[in-house]
C-alpha cells in the first residue's frame, strides 16, 4: 500500500490526537472507550460527541486512492485476476476516543454521498471557499476535506434541536434526508427506465445507491450473552 497517498488522513489523525491530549484533564477527561475499525473500500465511520454535540469524520480521506465514483478505493475478494489477491489500496486502521453516550455511525456511500455538498447542489462559494468557481478547480484532497467538514456540520445541525439524542435519531433522520433528496432522481428513473439520469444536481440532486447505516451507542453492556442472543 502506498502510504504517501494517505498522508492527509494520517496528518489529520495525528493533529486530532495531539490537540486532544493537550486539552484533556488527565484526572477526569480521559475517554474510557476507544473505537477501532479497519476499513477497505468506500464505507465511512462518523463519531458524534455527546458532550460537544459535534461530529467527526473518523475515516477522513479514505477515498483519496479513488479517481472516480465507480472506484471504491479498495475491494475484498480475488480482485487481482492473476494471483487472486484483494485490492487493499486504501486499507487503513482508524481509531476514535469516545466517552459514554457517544454514538458511532458506519455508513455506505449511498448515505454520505447524499450528505456531501456536491450531490446536494452546492458550489464551493456556498461553503465560503474564496476564488473557486467549480469543484473541479480544487485538488482531490481539498475537495475531500471541504466535503468532510460540510457533512460533519450537516449531521450535527440535523440533530441540533433534539434534546436527548438516541441511536434511532441518527438512522431515521439521515435516511429520511436521503429519501427526500433523491425524490426527483427516483421519479425520473421510474418514468424513464431506458434513459440515463441527467447530471444536474440542481434539478436532480442526490445519488441513487445502497443506503445502509449501522449505529451504536458507547456504553457498558448490562445484558449477559444469553440475554443478548435471546
Amino acid at each position: 500500500m502506498n502510504n504517501h497517498n494517505n498522508e492527509p488522513a494520517i496528518k489529520k489523525m495525528k493533529d486530532t490526537a495531539n490537540s486532544f491530549f493537550e486539552s484533556i484533564n488527565l484526572t477526569k477527561d480521559i475517554p474510557p472507550w476507544l473505537f477501532l475499525c479497519c476499513n477497505v473500500g468506500d464505507c465511512k465511520a462518523y463519531h458524534w460527541n455527546k458532550r460537544t454535540r459535534e461530529v467527526t469524520d473518523i475515516t477522513l480521506c479514505n477515498r483519496d486512492f479513488s479517481g472516480s465514483a465507480s472506484d471504491p478505493g479498495g475491494r475484498l475478494g480475488p480482485r487481482d485476476q492473476e494471483n487472486g489477491s484483494p485490492d487493499l489500496r486504501n486499507m487503513f486502521l482508524y481509531s476514535q476516543h469516545c466517552f459514554e453516550g457517544d454514538i458511532i455511525m458506519v455508513v455506505t456511500d449511498g448515505v454520505y454521498d447524499n450528505l456531501d455538498p456536491i450531490h446536494q447542489g452546492y458550489m464551493p462559494s456556498d461553503l465560503g471557499i474564496p476564488n473557486i468557481q467549480s469543484w473541479s478547480d480544487l485538488t482531490h484532497e481539498q475537495a475531500a476535506i471541504a466535503s468532510s467538514n460540510f457533512i460533519c456540520d450537516f449531521i450535527a445541525k440535523k440533530l441540533k434541536n433534539i434534546s436527548k439524542i438516541c441511536v434511532s435519531d441518527f438512522t431515521s433522520h439521515l435516511v429520511k434526508h436521503v429519501v427526500q433528496l433523491t425524490e426527483n432522481s427516483r421519479t425520473f428513473m421510474k418514468n424513464n427506465p431506458n434513459k440515463r439520469l441527467p447530471k444536474d444536481y440542481d434539478n436532480y440532486p442526490g445519488k441513487l445507491d445502497h443506503t445502509t447505516i449501522v449505529a451504536f451507542c458507547c456504553k457498558k453492556v448490562t445484558l449477559s450473552y444469553d440475554e443478548w442472543m435471546s
